[in-house]
Protein backbone atom coordinates (compact mmCIF):
# COMPACT_ATOMS: atom_id res chain seq x y z
CA UNK A 1 0.00 0.00 0.00
CA UNK A 2 1.42 3.31 -0.95
CA UNK A 3 0.57 6.87 1.37
CA UNK A 4 -0.81 9.78 -0.90
CA UNK A 5 -0.86 13.01 0.69
CA UNK A 6 -3.98 15.29 0.50
CA UNK A 7 -4.18 17.70 2.91
CA UNK A 8 -2.56 19.28 6.14
CA UNK A 9 -3.65 19.11 9.47
CA UNK A 10 -4.09 23.04 8.90
CA UNK A 11 -6.58 22.79 6.06
CA UNK A 12 -9.11 21.05 8.52
CA UNK A 13 -8.95 23.80 10.61
CA UNK A 14 -12.54 25.13 11.46
CA UNK A 15 -13.72 22.44 9.33
CA UNK A 16 -15.35 18.88 10.09
CA UNK A 17 -15.14 17.77 6.26
CA UNK A 18 -12.64 18.15 3.94
CA UNK A 19 -12.80 16.97 -0.45
CA UNK A 20 -10.18 15.90 -2.07
CA UNK A 21 -9.20 13.60 -4.82
CA UNK A 22 -7.11 10.34 -4.60
CA UNK A 23 -5.81 8.49 -7.88
CA UNK A 24 -8.96 9.39 -9.61
CA UNK A 25 -11.41 8.92 -7.21
CA UNK A 26 -13.01 12.12 -4.70
CA UNK A 27 -12.79 11.40 -1.27
CA UNK A 28 -13.45 13.16 2.27
CA UNK A 29 -11.71 13.52 5.10
CA UNK A 30 -13.93 13.81 7.88
CA UNK A 31 -13.00 14.23 11.86
CA UNK A 32 -14.65 11.76 13.84
CA UNK A 33 -15.09 10.67 17.10
CA UNK A 34 -12.31 8.05 16.63
CA UNK A 35 -9.94 10.93 14.75
CA UNK A 36 -9.60 11.73 10.91
CA UNK A 37 -11.26 9.22 8.57
CA UNK A 38 -11.27 9.14 4.81
CA UNK A 39 -14.02 7.16 2.71
CA UNK A 40 -15.69 7.89 -0.78
CA UNK A 41 -17.14 11.11 -0.86
CA UNK A 42 -19.35 9.84 -3.64
CA UNK A 43 -22.68 8.52 -2.59
CA UNK A 44 -23.29 4.88 -3.40
CA UNK A 45 -26.61 4.81 -4.15
CA UNK A 46 -26.50 8.02 -7.02
CA UNK A 47 -23.91 10.40 -7.77
CA UNK A 48 -24.51 12.92 -4.86
CA UNK A 49 -20.97 14.52 -3.12
CA UNK A 50 -21.14 13.59 0.39
CA UNK A 51 -18.84 16.88 1.34
CA UNK A 52 -22.14 18.71 1.02
CA UNK A 53 -23.99 16.19 2.94
CA UNK A 54 -25.00 16.69 6.90
CA UNK A 55 -22.45 15.28 9.49
CA UNK A 56 -24.00 14.05 12.13
CA UNK A 57 -21.78 12.59 15.33
CA UNK A 58 -19.99 9.89 13.22
CA UNK A 59 -22.32 9.56 10.27
CA UNK A 60 -22.97 11.96 6.95
CA UNK A 61 -26.38 12.11 5.47
CA UNK A 62 -27.00 12.40 2.20
CA UNK A 63 -27.94 15.35 0.89
CA UNK A 64 -29.54 13.82 -2.11
CA UNK A 65 -31.77 10.97 -1.12
CA UNK A 66 -31.07 11.13 3.28
CA UNK A 67 -29.55 7.41 2.84
CA UNK A 68 -26.87 7.83 6.28
CA UNK A 69 -23.63 5.93 6.22
CA UNK A 70 -21.17 5.46 9.38
CA UNK A 71 -18.17 7.54 9.20
CA UNK A 72 -16.04 5.09 10.99
CA UNK A 73 -16.80 1.97 8.99
CA UNK A 74 -18.59 3.31 5.98
CA UNK A 75 -21.23 0.87 6.15
CA UNK A 76 -25.13 2.60 4.94
CA UNK A 77 -27.82 3.30 8.58
CA UNK A 78 -30.15 4.39 6.53
CA UNK A 79 -31.83 3.24 2.68
CA UNK A 80 -32.05 4.47 -0.04
CA UNK A 81 -28.03 3.18 -0.66
CA UNK A 82 -27.18 -0.71 0.04
CA UNK A 83 -23.43 -0.59 -0.40
CA UNK A 84 -21.08 0.89 2.12
CA UNK A 85 -18.63 3.67 1.24
CA UNK A 86 -15.31 2.03 0.88
CA UNK A 87 -12.53 3.51 4.13
CA UNK A 88 -9.35 4.17 3.69
CA UNK A 89 -6.32 4.32 6.01
CA UNK A 90 -5.06 7.86 7.23
CA UNK A 91 -1.65 8.73 9.01
CA UNK A 92 -0.63 12.00 10.09
CA UNK A 93 2.98 12.61 9.96
CA UNK A 94 3.63 15.98 11.28
CA UNK A 95 1.02 18.42 9.67
CA UNK A 96 0.62 16.25 6.97
CA UNK A 97 -2.41 14.69 6.14
CA UNK A 98 -1.85 10.88 4.32
CA UNK A 99 -4.14 8.19 2.66
CA UNK A 100 -3.43 4.72 1.68
CA UNK A 101 -4.36 3.34 -1.52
Amino acid sequence: MRYLRVASVGDMEGKQVLGAEVDGSKIMIVKTSQGLRALDAICTHEYADLTRGIISGDTVICPLHFSRFNLITGEVETPPADAPLRVYPVKVEGNEIYVGV
